[in-house]
């Protein structure tokens, strides 16, 4: 597994550093910790001479100081213990943390049902796995903590979307409740909102970004009328920081929406790998990233909304590496013909 960070919103980027150990499959999941740390969690899967010794369990590694080195990978196993051929279809992990830097990872099981396995305190061990219920769920759970410190987690079906939401901070999680939502084409993405937490998803047939705005306080959540989020369809997860979007277009390029613009996407021409994300700087400046096809990691930026005038064009920075290359590789592509 590699990673890049930066000191700050205008800090050089560093990286890529990679961390010990293989078997890693594509995807991963970070969180930042209330002291700074951030955790990363991922599943692993291991194969041997006989069938028996296949294996898929969730792991993760936590900095051991802010901008730290990661420490040893720790496995939080599989919630099939007794399905080892099932352990093929436990999903990515969705992780939340809570105001005490307690971590609880989300996961479907080979089931597709809804498991979850917490912290006791922090930095302490994780309990056993929870049964939270679902039937028939597909892709990843998602997970996002609103403006009043209720923990919301969202999974899709066949035919709708699933939730289970605290009605108050620290309760116990609720649900799974019926969202009315309708029937999603691929990953959801979760964004946390003052008033709730906001769902993006993908419409079926066009793949249009759509979006509601899920609150909570009540017995059980309620949901705002599913809008467009503009743009030409595509497919995929849709990286979220604020009101900045990333998600790939129907070509297989990258689409962003910045905060300003409206319904209208900036199409880059850039061919990536995976799914981009996107994080919030605390300045307010959102930033997606995106692994391209160079194996570079790839960045852009949007500025806090109102910072641009109404219908700027492009709502963002051009893509560009984050790390440049060296100017010796600049001078070697150039001595052998090639350009940028």
């Amino acid at each position: 597994m590699a990673y890049w960070s930066r000191s700050g919103p205008k800090a050089p980027w560093q990286g890529p550093r990679f961390l010990p150990g293989a078997g890693f499959d594509t995807g991963a999941t970070a969180v930042r910790l209330p002291d700074g740390r951030i955790a990363v969690f991922g599943t692993r899967t291991t194969l041997g001479s006989a069938p028996q010794e296949y294996g898929r369990d969730l792991v993760y590694a936590v900095q051991a100081a802010p901008d730290g080195a990661f420490g040893p990978w720790q496995s939080l196993g599989t919630p099939d213990t007794d399905d080892i051929s099932g352990t093929s279809a436990i999903s990515a992990p969705s992780v939340a943390v809570d105001g005490t830097g307690r971590m609880t990872v989300y996961v479907r099981d080979s089931a597709r049902t809804l498991r979850a396995r917490a912290q006791a305190t922090p930095d302490g061990a994780f309990g056993a796995w929870q049964a939270l219920g679902g039937t028939g769920l597909q892709g990843e759970p998602v997970t996002a903590t609103d403006g009043a410190g209720r923990r919301h987690v969202y999974a899709a079906t066949a035919r709708t979307v699933l939730a289970w939401v605290q009605p108050a901070p620290g309760a116990p999680l609720g649900g799974p409740f019926p969202t009315g939502l309708p029937a999603t084409t691929g990953p959801l993405s979760a964004s946390p909102q003052d008033d709730g937490v906001r769902l993006y998803f993908r419409r079926p047939g066009t793949g249009t970004v759509r979006t509601s705005l899920a609150t909570a306080g009540g017995a059980s959540p309620t949901f705002s009328a599913v809008t467009e989020a503009g743009g030409d369809g595509g497919y995929g997860a849709v990286g979220v920081a604020g009101r900045l979007l990333a998600g790939r277009a129907g070509a297989g390029t990258i689409g962003v929406s910045g905060p300003n613009n409206g319904p209208s996407w900036y199409e880059s021409q850039m061919l990536f790998t995976g799914a981009p994300a996107a994080v919030a700087e605390p300045d307010g400046t959102a930033v997606a990233a995106a692994l391209g096809l160079d194996a570079g990691l790839h960045v852009t930026t949007a500025p806090s909304a109102g910072s641009e005038p109404l219908g700027s064009r492009p709502p963002s920075s051009p893509w560009h590496l984050a790390i440049p290359p060296s100017t010796t590789a600049q001078a070697g592509r150039a001595g052998s013909g090639w350009q940028r």
